[in-house]
């Protein structure tokens, strides 16, 4: 597969994950990117999604302001991913992970 196939499918393999959930990526890691933390604008129930997922890596109940996102550690460089008072989750680097509302906020 060319590079620019490759990426053509890549890309609509992304689109079609956030569609499949109905919902748009509230937060997003793709290792191009800088990792980041925000406050959700909603309460609901947020769930974590790779690429090719079908069903969700978690899912959990925040309130509008809690923190969603991905972190980088600092000593060991894995990144996890992170919402409200949850357990942070390793991450598969090589994939893109986001977070969704399932509630049907953001």
């Amino acid at each position: 597969m060319r590079k620019k196939d490759f990426t053509l499918a890549l890309m609509a393999m992304l689109c079609l994950g956030c569609a499949h959930s109905g919902r748009r990526a509230v937060a997003r890691y793709d290792r191009a990117q800088p990792v980041r933390v925000l406050e959700v604008d909603a309460t609901g129930t947020y769930a974590l999604f790779a690429t090719q997922d079908i069903a969700p890596q978690a899912s959990i109940a925040l309130e509008e302001g809690d923190r969603i996102g991905f972190l980088r550690d600092e000593s060991t460089g894995a990144v996890f991913a992170i919402a409200g008072d949850r357990e942070p989750l390793p991450v598969n680097e090589a994939q893109t992970h986001y977070w969704v509302n399932e509630s049907g906020g953001n």
